[in-house]
């Protein structure tokens, strides 16, 4: 009786611990870097601008339009080994499908800047739109009260932005 009662008393007090080691991030929006250490580092946000760009003379049947999201810089302050990443991503409500409210996509390097094209449209040569920003896969577990741990598995070297609400700022991160 004595060894039950112990081994209960070490479970739920390495339970409590390893709970306490994963934080969910302070303000909604925000994503923390689950580190090898198992520490968090919250990564930085970047301001994005939504910018429309067309081809050809003025608007025509015949040009495209092409709508992206814009972030200034060639790579993001964050940097990240390829591999295995985990995330832990504050949102409003962690009862939605995370899919819903977790975008995580990869950035187009150009020049000075990072982009992400939302959609491009042409009334004679065709339409193509993007409309979710789950581009990159990943798989997403409740963490606390309003996060979820996302776990991107065989991440590649790139740019990447993780969104959720805010399309104005996003948390960015670099894979070497």
């Amino acid at each position: 009786m004595k060894n039950l009662m112990m081994a209960v008393v070490m479970l739920i007090t390495c339970t409590t611990s390893m709970a306490q080691g994963i934080q969910e991030p302070e303000y909604i929006g925000q994503v923390a870097l689950v580190q090898s250490d198992s520490s968090q580092v919250v990564l930085v946000k970047e301001e994005a601008e939504m910018k429309t760009k067309t081809s050809g003379f003025g608007y025509s049947l015949l040009n495209k339009g092409k709508t992206f999201l814009r972030v200034k810089g060639d790579t993001s302050p964050n940097k990240i080994a390829k591999g295995e990443v985990q995330l832990i991503v504050r949102v409003k409500d962690n009862n939605e499908d995370p899919k819903n409210s977790i975008g995580v996509f990869q950035f187009e390097t150009k020049k000075k800047e990072r982009r992400f094209t939302l959609a491009e449209v042409g009334l004679l040569s065709g339409m193509k739109a993007t409309t979710s920003f789950n581009t990159v896969p990943y798989e997403a577990k409740k963490i606390g009260a309003s996060s979820y741990m996302v776990t991107i598995v065989n991440l590649q070297p790139g740019e990447y932005g993780v969104t959720t609400a805010d399309f104005t700022h996003i948390s960015t991160f670099s894979v070497q």
